[in-house]
């Protein structure tokens, strides 16, 4: 128990290093990461994309994908992902954004989610489907949009963009 703590506590303060910085770039697309305690009263029945990875949980409430628009890239657990976001609907979910040892950014471009390095198009399952990338699919990671009083009674430690 004792090395399982050690360990829980190293990968806080890592992640707490990282999430300064993440909270620097989210805030240049006007959002920002709070923890759960400080969002309790204002979120009741918000609707949220939630997701864990390695251990860290963070959501997303839907007001904030919607202005981050198709696409948000972002880094959760020691992974890169991409969350793929249908503005003012509940279509989201999240990918690894890796493809073997590169990083791939995307970005909204012309109604159309692209990669930043070759310009391919991406649909919502992870695909490329034009462009030099065609067929090539990006991990999924097991995310899901619902209320965020659930998903906070399983992720009492998680973060929240707003």
């Amino acid at each position: 128990m004792v090395v399982l703590l050690d360990r829980l506590l190293v990968a806080v303060a890592v992640i707490r290093e990282h999430d300064q910085a993440l909270a620097r770039a989210l805030a240049t697309e006007g959002l920002q990461i709070v923890k759960c305690t400080e969002a309790q009263q204002e979120m009741s029945a918000s609707l949220v994309l939630g997701m864990q990875i390695n251990g860290a949980a963070r959501c997303y409430t839907l007001a904030a994908l919607d202005q981050a628009g198709m696409c948000l890239n972002d880094h959760l657990g020691g992974e890169e992902i991409v969350i793929f976001h249908l503005p003012a609907s509940w279509v989201a979910t999240t990918y690894i954004r890796r493809i073997g040892e590169q990083v791939i950014s995307f970005e909204a471009m012309d109604g159309d989610v692209k990669d930043r390095d070759s310009g391919s198009v991406w649909n919502f399952r992870g695909e490329a489907m034009a462009g030099p990338r065609t067929g090539v699919r990006l991990v999924h990671v097991d995310s899901a949009v619902q209320e965020w009083y659930v998903w906070a009674a399983y992720h009492p430690e998680t973060e929240i963009v707003l």
